[in-house]
């Protein structure tokens, strides 16, 4: 269940901007925050808790290529653009 609104706004932000540009992903609820993920794509986008920068409202990827086997503290707009560009890399 989502109880943190700081949380779950940024994920909103980029599932919306997502959605418009006609990216596939799912969207789940994470500790007490919410997660995407990709079908597409190994990777995922977190914002709770446990999350790197969450309480400043960013978001953290992980396992996709500019993570490098690690996670990556990301702003909204940061993580639009990279899946953006990323899927459009795999389906130009």
């Amino acid at each position: 269940m989502i109880s943190h609104i700081k949380y779950f706004t940024p994920i909103i932000k980029v599932a919306k901007a997502l959605d418009s540009a006609n990216i596939p992903f799912e969207f789940h609820s994470a500790f007490d925050g919410a997660q995407l993920r990709f079908p597409w794509s190994a990777g995922d986008i977190v914002c709770h808790n446990f999350s790197r920068g969450a309480n400043a409202g960013y978001v953290e990827s992980y396992q996709f290529p500019w993570d490098n086997d690690d996670t990556s503290m990301l702003t909204t707009d940061e993580a639009i653009e990279k899946i953006s560009n990323y899927y459009c890399e795999i389906y130009p």
